[in-house]
């Protein structure tokens, strides 16, 4: 039985030294990468698990958290139908909620975007591809698009489900439209600054594939990679040009995975067995080869994470690829499929059946130091761990769970 609800200080948290270079603003930590750069962290856990700092009932939903300041952000759908976002202090107090508009009530139902916090303002975009500007203080609503209808897209089987970009004044969506595959927006006014024209496929315009897209930085120029529903893809981050594109697809145009950058290679994975695949760029960045194919790891859902030249993902179990050549080099079959993250030189899992631990790393594989599992849910669980000011944050359905994991409390 997990421990029953310990509130803890705001300016104890701080106090402890996670200061706010520790919060993460972003999906899968500041710089979407999974890593998230917190230290002081508990290097195992007791039997029970780390302590329960507190839980909050939300709306259902399958977003993560968010973390900037001292504000958690989140996203879930009230009445079957009202997509909200919420707000709440690091003792667990919920700041506000603020609708946004209809959320995706179909199969799977509930939220899917992240919230991201930039510039004062939230950013989020509802499983009916409605895009959201809100005033981080409040929840004001700034700004609103309708991005299938502006740029000529049309949903997707289980609703859009990216998070967006935000870089230089910009945030960054996928319509999969006639008019524009990709798009950035002014987070001012949520005007286009610039926008990537249709690419197309076997049957017109490739639609959005569930992809949060990546900003990498490749010998000086900025590139956003993300997947449509055929192929990876590269845009000049500075107007939206597409530069290269890779076929990669697979039987549903599911691709979840965040691209990661690694000397010089981009590295993805995608599920129902279609494997992982590295690109490696030019000297400018301008063109894309396959480098390497491997069909030992198919991630559906629990993103990538690279440590020391080395990839880990979650197939039916933790995988791990040399990065350099693909190869596999290592697997833990008592790591059950979930969505992964790495934070203070431990690996986090979360399972999509309640499971959740922590496991060091080392050349004879994965030492599991901390082991934690939750009731049942009916639907899996999908939104990824946040670690933040000592916080591990884990969501189940309409429960939001903090967890102690500070070495020193």
């Amino acid at each position: 039985m997990l421990r029953t609800m310990v509130i803890l200080s705001v300016t104890g948290l701080l106090a402890s030294g996670m200061a706010f270079a520790a919060a993460s603003p972003d999906w899968r930590g500041p710089d979407r990468t999974g890593q998230f750069p917190a230290s002081d962290l508990l290097q195992s856990w007791p039997e029970d698990g780390p302590p329960r700092a507190w839980s909050i009932t939300i709306g259902h939903g399958y977003s993560s958290v968010s973390v900037a300041g001292d504000t958690a952000y989140t996203a879930g759908i009230e009445d079957r139908q009202t997509g909200y976002l919420y707000a709440i202090d690091l003792e667990g107090n919920l700041r506000w909620k603020r609708p946004y508009g209809p959320e995706w009530a179909r199969s799977y139902r509930g939220t899917r975007s992240t919230p991201v916090v930039a510039d004062g303002r939230v950013f989020l975009v509802s499983g009916m591809g409605k895009a959201v500007a809100m005033d981080a203080a409040t929840g004001r609503e700034l700004w609103s698009v309708d991005l299938l209808e502006r740029f000529g897209g049309r949903n997707i089987q289980w609703g859009i489900s990216e998070s967006p970009l935000v870089y230089d004044g910009r945030v960054v969506f996928t319509p999969g439209g006639s008019r524009a595959s990709i798009v950035a927006l002014d987070v001012r006014n949520g005007e286009p600054v610039w926008t990537t024209p249709a690419v197309n496929g076997p049957d017109g315009a490739m639609v959005s594939a569930y992809c949060s897209p990546a900003l990498i930085e490749h010998n000086g120029r900025q590139l956003i990679v993300t997947h449509l529903s055929h192929a990876l893809v590269g845009v000049d981050a500075a107007d939206g040009r597409l530069l290269w594109r890779i076929p990669f697809r697979n039987r549903h145009g599911v691709h979840t995975t965040t691209p990661l950058y690694h000397d010089g290679l981009i590295i993805t994975s995608a599920g129902y067995g279609h494997g992982s695949m590295a690109v490696r760029l030019s000297e400018d960045g301008s063109q894309a080869t396959v480098a390497w194919r491997n069909n030992d790891l198919s991630v559906q859902l629990g993103g990538l994470v690279e440590v020391d030249g080395r990839i880990y993902g979650m197939d039916s179990s933790l995988v791990v690829l040399d990065a350099a050549s693909g190869r596999k080099v290592g697997q833990a079959a008592d790591i059950a499929k979930g969505a992964i993250a790495w934070a203070d030189g431990l690996l986090y899992w979360f399972a999509e059946r309640g499971q959740f631990g922590v496991a060091r790393i080392t050349d004879e594989g994965a030492g599991i130091v901390g082991r934690v599992s939750l009731p049942r849910d009916r639907e899996r669980l999908w939104a990824h761990p946040t670690i933040a000011h000592g916080l591990l944050f884990v969501r189940r359905g309409t429960e939001l769970i903090a967890y102690d994991i500070r070495a020193d409390r």
